[in-house]
């Protein structure tokens, strides 16, 4: 979930950001629908759905998440022109895929991958690291604010970025796909949302949060969500989840 920044986005523009999201959220959960793929909606866009039946006043993104085969199929989909009747694309230029409109590149849908954790938790932990890793490396393409790291975290980040540096973009995002991929015929009992953001790739969730899917009103239609989104937000926000917060509104990390 994104905040919008106090001052910089007015009511009249988040209204417009919201309307976009919702008609390319609508789009994707027909061609999802039409293709027979699973999705769910996830992060502030389901604490929107249970909370204020739509957008979080303050919001100005969507989240997605697809299961790693269902996300095969759409990127083969894609490739094909699957999405131009829906005015759909799918791009993938960093390890977080985005749904946009076709000629409007304003605002978009993020897409995050559940992957199973292996059975043993020390393989899970290599596998995390290794994602932390590349992720790192990955931000030798980037401009970085290191005021927003401690002191040792600005040296794990200046030295995967050096490291990085030797790598072409391409070639790193094809080594984060592969490892997220890793240990998925030896599964266990608890997944991850394997290309998220640096500071919640510790975080696992029960399998089962995520075993059926529901439909869920969103503003003036209905989308896919978890059947237990409750626990889902309680454990991804807390007990209090129905508070709005427009910050510190994450529970405390469930590490791996």
């Amino acid at each position: 979930m994104s905040d919008c920044v106090e001052g910089k986005i007015n009511e009249n523009e988040l209204n417009e950001i919201h309307c976009k999201l919702l008609n390319i959220l609508k789009k994707f959960d027909a061609f999802c629908g039409e293709n027979g793929l699973s999705y769910f909606i996830q992060s502030g866009t389901l604490l929107g759905a249970v909370r204020e039946k739509g957008f979080i006043p303050w919001d100005d993104d969507a989240d997605l998440v697809m299961k790693r085969e269902d996300y095969i199929k759409l990127k083969s989909l894609f490739k094909g022109n699957g999405g131009e009747d829906y005015g759909l694309s799918l791009i993938i230029t960093d390890r977080v895929p985005k749904i946009m409109a076709v000629k409007d590149d304003t605002v978009h849908a993020d897409i995050f991958l559940l992957d199973y954790m292996p059975k043993s938790r020390l393989a899970g932990r290599i596998k995390i690291f290794r994602l932390k890793f590349l992720q790192g490396m990955l931000k030798s393409k980037e401009k970085i604010d290191y005021s927003a790291y401690s002191f040792f975290g600005r040296l794990a980040v200046f030295a995967t970025r050096c490291a990085g540096a030797f790598f072409t973009k391409k070639y790193l995002l094809a080594r984060y796909e592969k490892v997220s991929c890793t240990k998925r015929k030896k599964q266990g009992s608890e997944v991850s949302f394997t290309n998220e953001l640096f500071r919640f790739m510790d975080r696992k969730f029960p399998a089962d949060f995520f075993g059926e899917i529901i439909r869920i009103p969103f503003e003036d239609t209905e989308l896919n969500a978890p059947s237990n989104w409750d626990g889902y937000l309680k454990f991804n926000y807390g007990e209090d989840y129905m508070t709005p917060k427009q910050e510190n509104y994450f529970a405390e990390e469930n590490k791996i």
